[in-house]
């Protein structure tokens, strides 16, 4: 059986056949924007670290949503609330704030442990470490400057 140039082949399926199997597949198979949260909400999650045992009393509560309205996007603010500035217990909060949250970024004070160099410079390289690990962007504050960790 010779098919004319230019005339696709017949299909052995009918027509309705192929319409239902494609519907029966479109409502049984997850949304495909569900794997890009940031466009069905407009929402993101981004971790507020503070250190040291003086912001316990001061932050609990004040840092919410609400201070955020004047944004595009809604944004969450989760805070991360450490006690002692070593590495171990920075890397074990933070991932385990990772763990039960999806974060988009991080904004940490990097002035902690001023007096001591080693301190900051090991903090400094678990944030860099967890950024490149992680793909999160995080934001080190130092009293009025910024540096951004950049994706690697």
């Amino acid at each position: 059986m010779a098919i004319p140039r230019g005339q696709p082949p017949p299909s052995p399926w009918p027509p309705l056949f192929l319409l239902l199997l494609y519907l029966l597949l479109l409502i049984s198979s997850p949304s495909p924007l569900q794997a890009r949260p940031l466009l069905l909400q407009q929402s993101i999650n981004v971790a507020v670290v503070f250190s040291g045992s003086s912001y316990q009393n001061e932050v609990r509560g004040r840092l919410s949503g609400e201070n955020f309205v004047d944004m595009p996007v809604v944004v969450s603010p989760v805070t991360v609330l450490v006690n002692d500035t070593n590495p171990r217990d920075l890397l074990t909060r933070l991932c385990d704030t990772m763990a039960t949250e999806k974060l988009h970024g991080v904004v940490f004070e990097d002035d902690v442990g001023v007096g001591d160099d080693t301190q900051v410079a090991e903090v400094a390289q678990i944030l860099d470490f967890l950024s490149t690990q992680t793909a999160l962007p995080i934001v080190g504050i130092s009293g009025g400057s910024a540096v951004v960790i950049p994706f690697k």
